[in-house]
């Protein structure tokens, strides 16, 4: 007998399988049987016909990394059945940061609106250690942002960085890689990531290659110099041998030639994906 029983679903397992109906028993907490599994009876039984039954969706772009600290019921995702978030997007990460600048960089977070709480970290170690503690109802990933470790190291310097300054920034990068970082975000179209060349994000992103990390891009530009920034992110992954994602795939400008433009940048991943760059995309799922 389980502890509990999802009886008749439309089960979506995860694995990438055609859906099927199904049954799903739970026993400690943990999934131990998914199929159809007869007579067998649960002490609590929930009747999912009708229902798809999944393990969860996984927000692969999120800001959410101060917001699980607030909230930790986290019931703006948990109802909509995301169950991992992957923070740290656009450049804008929490960690790792310079003792020294950690204020600066905090006063910039606070500035944009996200969440007061307490700063108690420097490192991912630490931030995963708050994480950990507070026991948010969601998973949490963290990316680097490139923006902010190189404010951490430059503040809002606009002009390439010197090379002790990239050497310091590549440093943050991988001791943020081996504390458990998933990879590197960028923001080219803010400040200050817009201040940075394609070699500085290259120089980092094989610091990132070497954990087996992903680089996550919110490109230099959306709209008239959309092919060129798509490029650019491809580039990087050729360059840095680094699998690539480009954020929030769209188009800026409703003006006639725009139109299309996005059977263009599909093509490009294509293109890519085809000389054995690993390159993906993801888009926000609403109208914006």
């Amino acid at each position: 007998m389980y502890d509990l029983l999802l009886r008749g679903g439309l089960v979506a397992d995860g694995t990438g399988s055609p859906m099927y109906a199904g049954d799903v028993g739970v026993t400690a907490g943990r999934v131990v049987a998914v199929g159809r599994l007869g007579n067998t009876k649960g002490k609590k039984v929930i009747d999912a016909r009708g229902l798809v039954v999944s393990p969860g969706f996984i927000d692969v772009h999120s800001h959410s990394e101060l917001s699980v600290l607030a909230i930790p019921t986290a019931d703006a995702k948990i109802l909509q059945g995301v169950t991992t978030e992957v923070c740290g997007n656009c450049g804008y990460s929490i960690a790792p940061l310079r003792r020294d600048t950690r204020e600066f960089v905090k006063s910039q977070r606070n500035a944009a609106g996200f969440p007061d709480v307490p700063w108690e970290w420097s490192s991912v170690a630490e931030y995963l250690s708050v994480v950990d503690r507070v026991k948010p109802s969601v998973n949490v990933a963290l990316y680097l942002g490139h923006g902010f470790i190189r404010a951490s190291v430059m503040r809002f310097a606009d002009r390439p960085p010197t090379s002790s300054e990239l050497e310091e920034m590549k440093s943050l990068a991988d001791a943020g890689m081996q504390d458990g970082a998933f990879g590197m975000s960028t923001g080219l179209k803010y400040v200050p990531g817009v201040y940075a060349d394609t070699e500085e994000i290259v120089e980092l992103a094989r610091v990132v290659a070497r954990h087996g990390g992903t680089y996550s891009s919110h490109l230099r530009n959306q709209s008239d110099g959309l092919l060129d920034s798509f490029r650019e992110a491809i580039a990087v992954g050729q360059e840095a041998k680094i699998r690539v994602n480009i954020s929030h795939h769209k188009v800026i400008g409703r003006t006639p030639e725009f139109k299309g433009r996005a059977r263009q940048t599909l093509a490009l991943i294509e293109e890519a994906r085809e000389r054995g760059v690993d390159v993906v995309a993801e888009q926000y799922p609403y109208d914006r």
